[in-house]
């Protein structure tokens, strides 16, 4: 989230988002002069960030058959963990990361919250992070809508608690990319194997079990340099995409969720970054920057408030898209001044407890 924030502002500021600028000194991004014209270059990722919000909330908002953005969503999440925190988890520092974890997660707090509220009870299942997992009563957990919270922070979970380990850190230090690879295959194998020995039926597609090889992929074309790593990724996910599309029901919906897969992977593997249309970037953007606000409030008002106005359907799928959309951008920028709000009052507080320290 911090990283797409980040991204925002300096394109905001400079007219263009550096090639490699979370490694820059902050001083050497200031003396960075502004850029002007109608084209911008951006990271890819970002773009596909907001690409694939926006099909989630169309795939929830019709009965069209376009899943995959959340699935894309989680190669992204695969991605950023190399870019941003491979380095310290080599390391052994995994607290960052889970700073991460905590701060996305208090963000859906409120949802567990408000839904256990509603429903009269404390729905364990979603407090604790496992009804993605498809072995509890729907009516006692958060929709299966928000798997993607419960997978996320799964597969942090799980890295961290390999990080801790010494020889999985001498492993992927040695050679990033070659322990990528056999995550990759790894992660494939269980994907297959799973429903053979943990069958939960239709809500499979929801375990980490069945996701995780996303984020294998995310990292490993993050660590592919070279022209025969670039080639290797994108020649397994060739492979890989098509017989789970065949082997995910060899339907409409099954094909196109794993072929945008596909072309996340050549995106990020081929095309890292992009030149747009100025105005391309200035509405993308911030929807990458509020995407993760978007997944888990945009169905909000369209479930609340919608229904009572008995619309014809076109009508009605246009404003559930809109208010979806615009509901997770305000709730994006609420918490950005929330948040400022409070760092301010406790550097107030930080100085008058400075005056107020006696003098040695």
């Amino acid at each position: 989230m911090l990283y797409v924030q980040l991204s925002l502002t300096l394109e905001r500021k400079l007219g263009r988002i550096p090639e490699g600028w979370e490694k820059m000194p902050v001083g050497v991004l200031a003396r960075l002069g502004s850029q002007k014209g109608s084209l911008r270059v951006v990271d890819t990722d970002l773009l596909m960030r907001a690409l694939a919000i926006l099909l989630v909330v169309l795939h929830h908002a019709t009965l069209w058959p376009i899943p995959g953005g959340a699935a894309a969503l989680v190669m992204l999440v695969g991605h950023g963990l190399a870019r941003f925190h491979g380095a310290a988890l080599m390391r052994g520092e995994t607290s960052r990361l889970l700073r991460v974890v905590a701060a996305n997660l208090a963000v859906y707090a409120p949802l567990v919250i408000g839904f256990s509220i509603a429903r009269g009870e404390v729905l364990w299942p979603s407090v604790f992070l496992v009804g993605n997992l498809g072995i509890f009563d729907p009516r006692h957990m958060l929709p299966y809508l928000y798997w993607f919270v419960e997978a996320y922070a799964q597969v942090m979970l799980i890295v961290a608690g390999l990080f801790l380990l010494p020889a999985v850190r001498r492993r992927v230090t040695a050679n990033p990319f070659t322990a990528g690879m056999g995550a990759l295959v790894l992660t494939v194998a269980v994907k297959f194997l799973a429903p053979k020995v943990w069958a939960v039926g239709a809500v499979q597609i929801f375990t980490v079990s069945d996701v995780f090889y996303l984020a294998a992929f995310g990292w490993c074309a993050f660590y592919a340099q070279t022209r025969q790593q670039r080639l290797l990724v994108f020649g397994a996910a060739a492979v890989a995409f098509p017989v789970m599309a065949y082997w995910g029901g060899n339907w409409t919906g099954s094909w196109v969720k794993f072929m945008l897969q596909l072309a996340c992977v050549a995106m990020l593997l081929y095309a890292p970054r992009i030149t747009v249309p100025r105005q391309v970037a200035a509405l993308a953007l911030p929807v990458a920057a509020a995407g993760y606000h978007i997944y888990l409030f945009h169905r909000l008002v369209p479930e609340l408030l919608l229904p009572q106005l008995k619309l014809p359907w076109p009508v009605m799928t246009t404003l559930s898209v809109a208010t979806g959309i615009l509901t997770g951008i305000a709730i994006f920028h609420a918490q950005k001044v929330l948040t400022a709000w409070l760092a301010g009052r406790r550097s107030q507080r930080a100085m008058i407890g400075a005056y107020a320290a006696p003098a040695e």
